[in-house]
């Protein structure tokens, strides 16, 4: 494990954010062995004091998803995105699935998330939240991404449609 000091505070004291501001963070960090580095992740949750943790994509990269799971809830993580440690969310549905019902951070379903596949994906899962990226087509990768918002409004009413597990 490595070794990692507290950030010291520079300048002025933190400034105080509005009660409306809901801030969390999105953090990942593992061991060269394929572990979540539970030093830093642990150093980072506490940093954020309070804040709302997510454990991005790196879990996917765990080499055991079921021991990082434990870890991660062991360590104050709220949420976990992941694709099931599969190229895409569909692939790993089965994975997703067994972290779902085995209680702990919430789980939120991502890679390759679309409007067409999110009734079979919340269904097989039981998530109740998901990652997906609604990108205009046609775009070069030079360009700026942008949002079609035709497919928003027609995952928004996809979802709204499922009668979402217990």
């Amino acid at each position: 494990m490595a070794e990692f000091t507290r950030p010291q505070a520079t300048g002025g004291g933190r400034a105080t954010l509005p009660p409306a501001v809901d801030l969390g963070f999105v953090v990942g960090a593992l061991t060269e062995d394929g572990t979540v580095d539970r030093g830093l992740v642990r150093l980072l949750a506490d940093m954020a004091n309070g804040a709302p943790i997510t454990f991005h994509r790196a879990f996917d990269h765990c080499r055991d998803t079921v021991e990082a799971y434990g870890d991660l809830e062991g360590l104050g993580v709220r949420y976990v995105l992941t694709s099931g440690a599969a190229q895409t969310a569909a692939d790993g549905a089965s994975v997703i699935a067994g972290l779902v019902a085995s209680g702990g951070p919430t789980v939120v379903a991502a890679g390759a998330v679309r409007p067409d596949g999110l009734v079979d994906l919340v269904e097989s899962t039981g998530v109740r939240e998901v990652h997906m990226r609604c990108p205009r087509e046609g775009l070069s990768p030079d360009e700026p991404q942008r949002t079609d918002e035709a497919l928003v409004r027609r995952a928004v009413e996809t979802v709204r449609a499922v009668p979402l597990p217990e």
